[in-house]
């Protein structure tokens, strides 16, 4: 795959249904159709994780690399259930100032981009599950490894060999084109 296909975006090109938001809201103006269009966005991700509750056999390890204005860490953490799904969450923001983005990269790797406006945050993330003949102390070890924060080279080794790419699984609900 040479492209990355978003599956989801907290920011909807507005160009891409003035057109009709002109014609179904003629008495809103720009700025309520603009807001109409966000809450409506963020309903249908609603929507979508219906449709992505998706067993992925195990547990989903998250590796994030997090930058401030002072500092760039790499944080892990795993999430449980191992449902599709479960990727798919959307952080409070009472002021409106979250960029958030999910999409399928080049690799086939499901991955996340938060950027939060308001104080210059960025966080990347990566989403595999972790393979179900990884015994206990390898998953052990694998959680241990992200939640340290170590270098991104030996985590990017262990991920690689303990986990597996969710872009498929993705696909097997959006039917998109991975290769």
């Amino acid at each position: 795959m040479s492209r990355e296909i978003t599956i989801w975006t907290s920011e909807p090109d507005y160009e891409e249904y003035r057109q009709v938001m002109e014609e179904d809201l003629p008495w809103a103006s720009e700025c309520e159709r603009r807001e109409i269009l966000r809450q409506a966005n963020k309903a249908s991700l609603d929507v979508q994780r219906e449709e992505m509750n998706v067993d992925l056999g195990g547990p989903i390890l998250v590796v994030s690399e997090e930058s401030g204005t002072e500092r760039t860490a790499l944080t892990g953490r795993i999430i449980p259930g191992g449902r599709l799904s479960d990727c798919f969450k959307v952080p409070d923001d009472p002021y409106g100032q979250t960029y958030l983005r999910w999409f399928v990269d080049e690799n086939g790797d499901l991955r996340s981009e938060e950027i939060d406006a308001g104080c210059g945050y960025i966080k990347r993330s990566l989403y595999r599950v972790i393979r179900t003949d990884v015994g206990r102390e390898d998953r052990v070890r694998l959680e241990a490894l992200s939640e340290a924060g170590c270098g991104p080279e030996l985590l990017s080794a262990r991920v690689a060999d303990l986990t597996l790419r969710l872009g498929e699984a993705v696909d097997s609900v959006y039917g998109i084109d991975l290769d």
